[in-house]
C-alpha cells in the first residue's frame, strides 16, 4: 500500500464525526477510500460475533455513547421529515396570531438582554415565517441541505418565539433545540445510504448502514430531559388527584368516549380521575429512558447482519417479490383510512391513528414466509434494548395521540414528537428498507449532472425559483411576505452564479446542488402559496388586527383590516365579519359628525 493511502486509512480510523468513513465497496471488503460520509462496515470476528469500528475499540463509555453507531436512515429522515412538517407549520399556527407583534410598540421579550433589540414589527415578523418556512421546505426537498442554512432556520425560528411574550409555548423552547441539532446532522443523501444498488444485497454498506452523529444523540437526548422534566412536573397534587385533567377536559366532556370505556370497566367517579392523573408520570417516565437508550438500540454493523438482511430483503425486489404489492397494500390503506376518517368526521387524531392502522393491515395481507422472516431478523442487540424501544414507541405515540385527542391548544407538537418517536424507535431494517424503496428511482436512473448544470439551465432554474417566490409573497398579501421573498431570491441568486463560478467549490457546494436548490425553490413557492391560500391564515391575521384596531379607537385601521378579513372569511364567518364591517363605517361617521346610514 502506497504511503499515502496510509496516510489516508489513518485518518478514516481517527474521524468521529464518521464525515471521511465510508465504503463503495462489498459489505464484507475491509476499509477502503470513499467519499460516502458513512463509517466502515467493520470487519466481522472470525467467530462470527459482533464486529466493532476503531473508534469504539479505543473510546471510553461516555465517547461511545455521544458517538455511538447510528442507523444512518435514522438522521436522514428525521431531517427530511422534521423540515417538513415545519415548513407548514409555521404559516399555518404562527402566521394568523402575527399581528400581535410589535403592536403599539409595546413588547416584552422572553429575556432581558432582548430588550436592546429593537421592538419586533409586524413585517419582519411575518418576513421571517416565510424565509423559515420556505427554506426549511427547500431543505427537506433537496438531497443535501447546506449547513449554514439549517442554521439560519434555528435561529430565526428562535428569535421568532423569543422576541415576545406573544409566544409562551414551553413546546418551542424544545423545537428550537431539535432544530440546532439537526443542523449538526451529518451531511447525507441517498446515493450516500445505498449508492445506485438496485436491490439491498447489493448495497456497498448494506441495508442498514451506520453514521456516527453526535446531533441525533443530543436530538435523543434533549427528548429525554423534556420527558422527565415533565414527570417531575405532573408530581403536583393537582395533577395526580386528577382535577388538572378535569380542567382540561372540561369535567370530562371532551373525553366521554374514555370516560364510558372506564366505566365499562368498573371505574367510575373519582377513581377515574386518579387513575388518569397518575398515569400520567409512569408514562413520561417510560419515554425518558427510551430516549435514552435511543442511541444504543442500533449497535455496530455485522458481516452477518449485513448478509443476512440482505439476502433477505432481496426477495422483496426480485422478480416476482412481494415488495411492490406490500408498498400498494400500504398506500391503498392508507388511503382507505383517510376516506374512512373524513367520511366519519374523525378528529386529526383518529384520522392519523385509523390511516396508519389500515395501512399496517394492507401491508400484512401480502406478506409471505420470507416477509415475516425478515420482519423478525433480530439484529443482535440485547432484549433489554428491543423491549425499551418498543415501550417507547407505543408509549410515546399513545401520549400525543391522547393530546390531540383531548384537542389541547399546543399546536403541531404532538405531530413532531409522534414523528420523532417513530424514527428513534422503529427497527433500523424497517425504516431503512422504506427508504430503500423510495428513492430506487432516483438512485439507479442515470443522470448528466454536466449538462443539467450548465449556465443556461441553472439560469433557467433560478428563473423558475425566483418567479414562485415572487408569486408567494404577492399572494400572501401580507406585509412583510414580499419583502422576504426578494430576500430569498438574492441568497438564491448569489448561490446559483457563485456556485457556477466555483467560489462555493471550499463549502462543498456544487453546481449540481445549485441546480436542486433553485428546482426546490420553484417547488416550495408553488406548494406554500398554495398553503396560503387554502389555510385560514390570512384570515386569521386581518381579523386580530381588526379587533386590535377597534379597542384602541382606531376605528379607520380597523376597517381596512376587518374589510381585509372579509376577503378570505370563510363562508360561515362572513356575516360576522360584514358586520364588524359595517360597526366600523358607523363608528367612523360618528366620529366625523356625519349621519349613519340609520339615521339618514
Amino acid at each position: 500500500m502506497s504511503e499515502k493511502k496510509q496516510k489516508k486509512k489513518g485518518a478514516v480510523a481517527n474521524d468521529p464525526a464518521g464525515s471521511r468513513l465510508g465504503s463503495r465497496g462489498g459489505p464484507a471488503d475491509p476499509p477502503r477510500e470513499s467519499n460516502s460520509g458513512l463509517p466502515d462496515p467493520p470487519l466481522a470476528p472470525p467467530a462470527g460475533g459482533k464486529g466493532t469500528s476503531a473508534l469504539h475499540q479505543s473510546a471510553d463509555p461516555w465517547t461511545s455513547y455521544w458517538l455511538a453507531p447510528i442507523a444512518a436512515v435514522r438522521p436522514w429522515l428525521l431531517l427530511k421529515v422534521t423540515l417538513f412538517v415545519l415548513a407548514f407549520d409555521v404559516l399555518h399556527t404562527h402566521l394568523g396570531p402575527a399581528w400581535r407583534y410589535g403592536a403599539g410598540g409595546f413588547n416584552v421579550p422572553h429575556f432581558a438582554w432582548m430588550e436592546a433589540l429593537p421592538v419586533p414589527t409586524t413585517a419582519a415578523y411575518v418576513g421571517m415565517l416565510f424565509f423559515v418556512s420556505t427554506s426549511a421546505l427547500v431543505c427537506a426537498l433537496v438531497p443535501r441541505p447546506p449547513r449554514p442554512l439549517l442554521l439560519a432556520i434555528a435561529a430565526l425560528y428562535t428569535w421568532g418565539w423569543s422576541c415576545s411574550m406573544h409566544d409562551s409555548y414551553q413546546h418551542h423552547y424544545l423545537l428550537s433545540v431539535l432544530l440546532v441539532a439537526i443542523a449538526m446532522f451529518p451531511t447525507l443523501d441517498a446515493p450516500t445510504l445505498f449508492g445506485d444498488a438496485p436491490s439491498p444485497d447489493r448495497a456497498p454498506n448494506g441495508l442498514v448502514p451506520r453514521v456516527h452523529a453526535l446531533g441525533y444523540t443530543l436530538l435523543t437526548s434533549a427528548c429525554a430531559v423534556v420527558y422527565t422534566y415533565t414527570a417531575v412536573s405532573k408530581t403536583e397534587p393537582d395533577w395526580l388527584s386528577g382535577d388538572a385533567m378535569r380542567n382540561i377536559t372540561h369535567d370530562g366532556e371532551t373525553i366521554q368516549g374514555a370516560i364510558d370505556l372506564a366505566a365499562s370497566m368498573g371505574i367510575e367517579g373519582d377513581d377515574f380521575w386518579w387513575w388518569l392523573g397518575h398515569g400520567v408520570v409512569p408514562a413520561q417516565i417510560v419515554c425518558a429512558l427510551a430516549y435514552t437508550l435511543a442511541p444504543l438500540i442500533d449497535g455496530p454493523s455485522t458481516r452477518q447482519e449485513r448478509e443476512s438482511l440482505g439476502a433477505l430483503s432481496a426477495r422483496l425486489f426480485a422478480r416476482g417479490g412481494r415488495g411492490p404489492a406490500i408498498a400498494a397494500g400500504a398506500l391503498v390503506g392508507a388511503a382507505l383510512g383517510v376516506v374512512l376518517g373524513f367520511g366519519l368526521a374523525w378528529s386529526g387524531a383518529r384520522l392519523t391513528l385509523g390511516a396508519i392502522g389500515l395501512s399496517l393491515v394492507g401491508m400484512t395481507v401480502f406478506f409471505d414466509g420470507h416477509t415475516w422472516s425478515f420482519v423478525h431478523a433480530s439484529l443482535g442487540r440485547p432484549i433489554g434494548l428491543r423491549i425499551a424501544a418498543g415501550m417507547g414507541l407505543v408509549t410515546a405515540v399513545s401520549f400525543h395521540l391522547g393530546a390531540e385527542y383531548l384537542s389541547l391548544a399546543i399546536g403541531w407538537f404532538s405531530y413532531y414528537m409522534i414523528a420523532i418517536a417513530l424514527i428513534a424507535f422503529l427497527p433500523a431494517r424497517w425504516l431503512s428498507l422504506a427508504a430503500f424503496a423510495l428513492t430506487l428511482p432516483l438512485r439507479t436512473r442515470p443522470t448528466d449532472w454536466s449538462s443539467a448544470s450548465t449556465l443556461p439551465r441553472l439560469v433557467l432554474a433560478l428563473l423558475a425559483g425566483g418567479a414562485a417566490l415572487v408569486v408567494m409573497g404577492q399572494l400572501a398579501d401580507l406585509p412583510g411576505a414580499a419583502p422576504a421573498s426578494f430576500v430569498l431570491i438574492a441568497v438564491l441568486a448569489i448561490v446559483t452564479l457563485a456556485s457556477f463560478g466555483g467560489a462555493l467549490a471550499p463549502l462543498g457546494v456544487t453546481r449540481r446542488d445549485a441546480f436542486s436548490y433553485a428546482l426546490a425553490t420553484a417547488i416550495g413557492g408553488v406548494v406554500l402559496s398554495g398553503w396560503v391560500y387554502v389555510s385560514p391564515a390570512r384570515f386569521d391575521y386581518y381579523r386580530f388586527a381588526g379587533g386590535d384596531f377597534r379597542r384602541r379607537l382606531d376605528y379607520d385601521g380597523s376597517l381596512h383590516a376587518y374589510e381585509r378579513a372579509r376577503r378570505y372569511a370563510p363562508t360561515d364567518e362572513q356575516q360576522r365579519i360584514t358586520n364588524r364591517v359595517e360597526e366600523m363605517r358607523g363608528l367612523i361617521l360618528e366620529r366625523r359628525g356625519l349621519p349613519t346610514e340609520e339615521e339618514e
